[in-house]
């Protein structure tokens, strides 16, 4: 009688199913070190996270100090804008004109302009005996147009005796 299998069967693939000598294992890191390099990765990035929110909060108080800068500088500017239309006005300056400089009405006054040039005749005294034609200078023009063209009471400059 004949077994139904042989041996030599089983003996070539229990030799082909268990590995050979020669394979060679992978090393494994040690589940420690693996623990203490995550712990360290998750300490690195906490530190990281929290030093972003540090700077981000002092990078928001100097956005709040220089927007409380910039109002205050709007708030000056628009004080010396008004100043300076109200120095502007003409109110403003006649009154000035007036109190400090001495400003008068035209109307009233009198003005005497006397001549100091050397050849003065001494007869006329101090009066110009030699009358000079108003409309030949080019200014005098323009201000005669003007005072036509708008009645604001203008005022001529002369000389006396004319």
């Amino acid at each position: 009688m004949e077994p139904a299998l042989k041996l030599e069967y089983y003996e070539l693939d229990i030799a082909a199913a268990l590995p050979s000598s020669n394979y060679k294992r992978k090393k494994r890191v040690p589940l420690p070190v693996l623990i203490c390099l995550t712990a360290m990765l998750v300490v690195c990035a906490a530190f990281y996270y929290i030093n972003q929110q540090v700077v981000t909060m002092q990078l928001s108080v100097e956005i709040g100090i220089l927007e409380r800068q910039l109002a205050d500088l709007q708030q000056e500017q628009e004080y010396l804008l008004l100043s300076l239309k109200e120095t502007n006005r003409l109110t403003t300056i006649e009154a000035v004109a007036r109190q400090e400089l001495g400003m008068v009405d035209p109307v009233g006054t009198q003005v005497l302009v006397l001549n100091t040039q050397q050849n003065v005749n001494p007869d006329a005294g101090g009066w110009i005996d030699v009358e000079e034609d108003q409309h030949n200078h080019l200014f005098t023009q323009i201000a005669n147009w003007l005072n036509q063209l708008l009645p604001v009471g203008g005022v001529e400059a002369g000389r006396i005796g004319q």
